[in-house]
C-alpha cells in the first residue's frame, strides 16, 4: 500500500516532537492523576457568602446561590419548622405545596405553576406533548436525551433553514458562559409555526427584569409569552422543579402518569422554597448588590488581563484552556482560600466565577488578590492579550446577547441537514485532528484523557503504558 507525501510528512512531525513531548510529560504527577477525586467534605454554607470545606473556609464564588437566600437564617428556620411540623416524609397533598404553585405562578406571571420534586414529571412529559423538540446547551438537561439533529446554540437554531419545531427548551442565563438567551428573536421565529418556548428561569428569576420576574420583563415581553421551568434548588435554595404555563398545559402534566406518580414534596423544601420566595420579592438589596457586585468583577477581571467569556450577567467565565491546567489552577486555588465552579472540556476548559449579593467589598478585593497571585504564579494569564475591556451587563442593556469576547468561546458550526453532510463534517474533523497531532496541546489532552478514563482497570493501563515510555 502506498502513503502519500502529506502522510509521511504528517507523520515526521509526530516523531520529531514526541521526544521534546515526552520530556515534558515527566512533570506530571501520572499517580495523582490516576486516582479517583477525594470529595470535597463541605460542612457549612455561611451566610457571610464563605464554604466550610475540610475544617477551613474558603470564599465561595462556586455554587448557584447568587442572591444569598440558601444560606439566610430565616429560610434554614423556616425549613426547621416545616419538619418539626410535617415531617421528613415525602407525600402528596401538602398545602404548603399548593401555596408553594399559587405563588410561583403570580410570580412569573402565568396562568397555572406545578412543583414536582424530580425533573422527569415535568421534562419528559413535556417531550412526549411536543411532536418535535430542540435544545440549546444540552449540558444544561443532563437527564434528558436528545438527537444531534434536535440539539445546538442559539445561532445554529435561528439560522436553520428548517421550519422551527412545535417546542424549543433554553436556559435563560447560560450557567455554562453567563450569557442571555435571546428571546425575542427565538420567539419571532417559532411564531411562524405557532411553535412554545420554554425557558429554564433558573439563573434569571430574581436577578433579571426590574422586579426581578425573570427573561420576559427583562426584554418588556408581555406575559405568558413563554412557558417557564425553574430548579428551585439554584436561586431559591431549595430542592424541586417548578413548571409555569398555560392552565391546559399544567394541567395535562398533573393527570400524566409520571406526574400522578411522583408530584410528592417534602415539608422542609417547600417551607424553605416559599421563604426564600417571600425575601426575594421583599429585599431588593439583593439583586441590586450581586449586580453591583458582578460589575466589579467584570471590570477588575478584564483589567487584570483574564480571559473573560461572554457574560452579561453575575456568571463571569474565566478562560483556561487545557484540563491539566485548569486542575492545578483549582487545587492551587483552593489551597490559597477560593472556590470556584469549573467546566471541563478537553482543551476548551475553564473557571466559572458565581459570586454572592452577600459578599463585602474586602471580600471581592481578597478574591480578586488571590486570583491575580495565583494568576502570577502559575503563569495563567499571560496568553491573554487584547482582551475585550467594553462590556455591558444584561441589567442595564435588554437586548444584549453576550459581551464581545475571543473567539473560542463561541465557536460557531452549522449542522449539517444529510448524511452525506454528516459524513463530510466527520471527515473534515478527523483532518483537522490529525493537522494537530504533532502539536503539544493535542498531545497533552490525549494522555490526560487516557490517564481520566472512568474504568480504573483501563485508566491503569494507560498510565502504566505512559510510565515505561518516561
Amino acid at each position: 500500500m502506498g502513503y502519500s507525501l502529506e502522510k509521511v510528512l504528517w507523520a515526521a512531525r509526530v516523531l520529531q516532537a514526541m521526544p521534546t513531548l515526552l520530556e515534558k510529560t515527566k512533570a506530571w504527577n501520572v499517580s495523582q492523576l490516576q486516582t479517583d477525586s477525594k470529595p470535597l467534605e463541605i460542612s457549612a454554607f455561611l451566610a457571610n457568602g464563605h464554604v466550610e470545606m475540610a475544617g477551613r473556609q474558603l470564599l465561595d464564588w462556586c455554587s448557584f446561590d447568587l442572591l444569598g437566600l440558601a444560606s439566610d437564617i430565616r429560610v434554614r428556620e423556616a425549613a426547621s419548622s416545616a419538619l418539626k411540623r410535617l415531617g421528613l416524609a415525602p407525600m402528596a397533598g401538602l398545602r404548603l405545596q399548593t401555596e408553594l404553585e399559587q405563588r410561583m405562578a403570580a410570580f412569573l406571571g402565568t396562568e397555572d405553576a406545578l412543583y414536582s420534586a424530580l425533573p422527569s414529571p415535568i421534562f419528559n412529559s413535556l417531550l412526549e406533548l411536543a411532536r418535535d423538540c430542540w435544545a440549546t446547551e444540552v449540558e444544561a438537561w443532563p437527564f434528558l436525551s436528545f438527537p444531534q439533529r434536535c440539539q445546538g446554540s442559539y445561532l445554529e437554531f435561528l439560522e436553520n433553514p428548517s421550519p422551527p419545531p412545535s417546542l424549543v427548551l433554553s436556559c435563560g442565563i447560560s450557567p455554562f458562559h453567563g450569557h442571555v438567551a435571546p428571546l425575542p428573536q427565538l420567539l419571532q421565529k417559532l411564531r411562524s409555526n405557532r411553535g412554545s418556548l420554554c425557558v429554564d428561569e433558573s439563573l434569571s428569576m430574581g436577578i433579571l427584569g426590574s422586579d426581578g420576574k425573570g427573561m420576559e420583563q427583562h426584554f418588556h415581553l408581555p406575559k405568558g409569552e413563554t412557558w417557564k421551568v425553574c430548579d428551585l434548588g439554584q436561586v431559591l435554595g431549595a430542592q424541586g422543579f417548578v413548571f409555569g404555563g398555560p392552565q391546559s398545559v399544567t394541567s395535562y402534566l398533573r393527570n400524566h402518569p409520571l406526574g400522578r406518580q411522583h408530584r410528592w414534596g417534602q415539608a422542609p423544601n417547600l417551607g424553605a422554597a416559599l421563604r426564600a420566595l417571600s425575601l426575594l420579592e421583599a429585599e431588593t438589596w439583593r439583586r441590586e448588590r450581586l449586580w453591583e457586585v458582578a460589575g466589579q468583577l467584570h471590570q477588575s477581571l478584564r483589567e487584570l488581563g483574564f480571559d473573560v467569556g461572554p457574560s452579561a450577567t453575575p456568571l463571569i467565565p474565566l478562560w483556561v484552556g487545557n484540563e491539566m491546567r485548569l486542575e492545578a489552577l483549582r487545587e492551587a486555588l483552593r489551597k490559597s482560600g477560593l472556590w470556584l465552579r469549573e467546566h471541563l472540556c478537553g482543551r476548551h476548559s475553564y473557571f466559572i466565577l458565581c459570586p454572592k449579593a452577600t459578599h463585602a467589598d474586602e471580600e471581592l478585593r481578597r478574591g480578586l488578590e488571590l486570583l491575580a497571585h495565583v494568576a502570577r504564579r502559575k503563569a495563567w494569564n499571560e496568553p491573554t492579550q487584547a482582551v475585550e475591556k467594553n462590556f455591558h451587563l444584561a441589567n442595564a442593556q435588554p437586548s444584549v446577547l453576550a459581551n464581545p469576547a475571543l473567539p473560542h468561546w463561541m465557536p460557531h458550526s452549522p449542522l449539517p441537514q444529510t448524511q452525506a453532510s454528516w459524513e463530510a463534517a466527520k471527515k473534515t474533523t478527523l483532518k483537522q485532528l490529525f493537522q494537530q497531532a504533532s502539536t503539544s496541546e493535542f498531545m497533552e489532552e490525549l494522555i490526560w484523557q487516557l490517564i481520566s478514563l472512568n474504568k480504573p482497570s483501563l485508566r491503569q493501563k494507560a498510565a502504566d503504558w505512559l510510565l515505561k515510555r518516561l
